[in-house]
């Protein structure tokens, strides 16, 4: 878990202007971000980073109908090799688009 921790703290300060927000809760990584940054932090945290979350096993998105950011996407990554898992979530208003993250995940498509 210390290794979570420090591993957030890490990536916030190299991403500290694009990062929203980063929150541990039982012991998994958050972070909250903007659409922007969705496509360079995948694929770091896929190629460069050392616990190679190279799986992307869930994206759901919620609706949240009196919110001016109506739609929040969540994705959630999974390291193989150090059986890890961290979340993102990205918050859109109406008719907004996404950048698309299925050249970096096939699951995504």
């Amino acid at each position: 878990m210390l290794l979570k921790h420090l591993f957030a703290l890490k990536l916030t300060n190299i991403f500290l202007k694009k990062i929203k927000q980063v929150f541990i809760k039982d012991s998994n990584v958050f972070f909250k971000i903007n659409k922007k940054l969705l496509v360079p932090l995948f694929s770091f945290f896929k190629l460069h980073s050392p616990l190679s979350y190279s799986t992307l096993i869930d994206l759901c998105v919620v609706d949240f109908l009196k919110k001016e950011k109506k739609f929040v996407i969540f994705y959630q990554l999974f390291s193989v090799t150090k059986n890890s898992r961290v979340f993102f979530c990205v918050a859109l208003m109406k008719n907004q688009g996404l950048p698309s993250v299925s050249k970096l995940f096939f699951s995504a498509n």
